[in-house]
């Protein structure tokens, strides 16, 4: 098994993937001669690297613009904890929530749902019109200690919209 310091080398090393699809002749006429492109994104907070004090957290990820994210998950690879109270909350300036809705550190433990989720539909879905960075805010009181790793998936819209 992998060390929580070589799960998070691998993210780092493994950072973001944009899947190309080509659409078939017969499609073209129906949506357009675009190439849809499917996108999958990887951040992670780790206590150990990243501390706990209350503020925000840049998780190293920045989404390009026409991104729009469609779901994800989130996988607690060690449950928050705090002395105070503490939430987290993940998103970026102007919706510190928009990906994960602010959570009692207590009650970061397993695997958590995006805001984003195909399973509500598109009134979820995030749809980035510039290259926005991802960070957590820590809010209420420090954490003492946590990890987890953001996985979400999405598709490669147009810039303009």
């Amino acid at each position: 098994m992998a060390t929580m310091a070589e799960h998070m080398s691998s993210i780092v090393a493994n950072a973001n993937r944009v899947t190309d699809f080509t659409l078939v002749e017969s499609d073209k006429n129906k949506y357009g001669n675009q190439n849809a492109r499917e996108c999958f994104f990887q951040c992670a907070y780790d206590f150990a690297d990243d501390g706990g004090a209350v503020g925000t957290v840049d998780l190293g990820l920045t989404i390009p613009a026409g991104t729009i994210i469609t779901g994800g998950v989130i996988d607690v690879i060690t449950a928050g904890t705090t002395s105070a109270s503490g939430t987290i909350e993940v998103g970026y300036t102007g919706a510190t929530a928009a990906i994960m809705a602010q959570t009692a550190a207590a009650s970061v433990t397993g695997l958590l749902d995006t805001v984003p989720t195909a399973k509500t539909g598109a009134s979820t879905f995030i749809k980035f019109t510039a290259d926005t960075k991802i960070f957590a805010t820590i809010a209420t009181g420090a954490l003492t200690a946590g990890a987890f790793c953001i996985y979400l998936t999405g598709i490669q819209g147009n810039v303009e919209s």
